[in-house]
């Protein structure tokens, strides 16, 4: 195969105005989405009750908050209801978002000698800090391993500024509830559509679903979950 000279740019600078755009956005907006639906596919495969998904405006990742805007309105994410949860599906759930972002590539691409893959490292350091606080807190023997690597892992990478030394880290192991994402890969594709097109259809302005609206039981999780909370992608 003869290997084009065209450089990628000279491709964009033809492209027309509207195609343009959506491609400026989707270079940042589909690590967000994938992310997202990642934590939504563990909740779910889980049952344990979304609160609220978050999707900011577009700009709030590169400009200064608006007047009386919070910082958790301008930060994506999915946010479970108030309850104790079983901690090894908390884990899975705190590692939902890394394993939604790598879930854009095939195994053989993740695994493979040639990585040449990209994620947005810089938000997952909180993720990667509760999945390694549940491990321990919690006594999980069998995940210590895990835990240790991924500090390893945000600690060489200068806690994700160098996302290829972070890949090269967390790739070696299993991650809890890769699984998921292997058996449900579809799923999770077609929530992330679904997140897409919503924020998109809102002009990448904030988009905001709450789920669940009365408090938290936490000793009943079960008694109001079905009741109260159906998933738009169960």
């Amino acid at each position: 195969m003869t290997k084009s000279n065209t450089h990628i740019l000279d491709s964009f600078f033809v492209t027309p105005m509207d195609r343009k755009t959506q491609l400026l956005r989707s270079m940042f907006t589909v690590c967000v989405i994938m992310h997202e639906a990642g934590h939504a596919l563990v909740a779910i495969e889980h049952d344990l009750p979304i609160n609220h998904l978050n999707l900011p405006r577009f700009d709030a990742f590169t400009g200064p908050n608006l007047p009386g805007e919070t910082n958790r309105e301008t930060l994506p994410g999915v946010g479970l209801v108030a309850a104790d949860y079983p901690p090894e599906k908390m884990v899975e759930y705190y590692l939902g978002g890394l394993l939604g972002e790598l879930s854009m590539y095939d195994d053989a691409d993740v695994r493979g000698p040639n990585r040449n893959l990209h994620i947005g490292t810089s938000g997952l350091a909180g993720d990667l800090a509760g999945a390694i606080k549940c491990i321990r807190d919690n006594s999980i023997l069998h995940l210590a391993p895990v835990a240790a690597a991924l500090e390893q892992a945000l600690r060489g990478s200068r806690y994700g500024g160098d996302s290829q030394a972070f890949l090269d880290a967390v790739v070696r192991i299993e991650l809890p509830g890769a699984d998921i994402f292997r058996r449900r890969r579809d799923d999770h594709r077609r929530i992330a559509r679904d997140l897409y097109d919503k924020w998109a259809a809102v002009g990448f302005d904030r988009y905001f679903r709450g789920f669940y609206e009365m408090p938290a039981a936490p000793n009943h999780p079960r008694r109001w979950w079905p009741l109260r909370f159906q998933s738009p992608w169960s």
